[in-house]
């Protein structure tokens, strides 16, 4: 199984098919990402982004994300789990090795 992990994106996700979560920015302007491409049969499996209407928020309206991945040396499953600047977690997925 391949996983993608982005972060130079303005917008928090996570997007089934083929496996790929999106967590960002850490630093800039937050804003809701471009209609999603059908062409795999992509699923948002969860998506934060701010109220409609508003774009190009700064740090400092909340809408700051990154992501957090440890792999258990034991069990070998990547746990991805999506944070907001505070550290709160927002969605999190155990991936276990193919």
């Amino acid at each position: 199984m391949l996983y993608f992990q982005e972060g130079d994106q303005h917008s928090e996700e996570a997007i089934c098919s083929p496996s790929q979560f999106v967590s960002g920015p850490l630093n800039a302007g937050t804003f809701s990402p471009n209609q999603l491409d059908n062409t795999f049969g992509p699923q948002v499996l969860y998506q934060r982004v701010p109220p409609a209407g508003q774009f190009n928020l700064p740090p400092s309206a909340g809408m700051q994300f990154f992501g957090q991945v440890p792999i258990d040396g034991q069990s070998e499953v990547m746990t991805v789990t999506l944070r907001d600047v505070a550290g709160t977690h927002l969605y999190s997925v155990d991936l276990p090795p193919a």
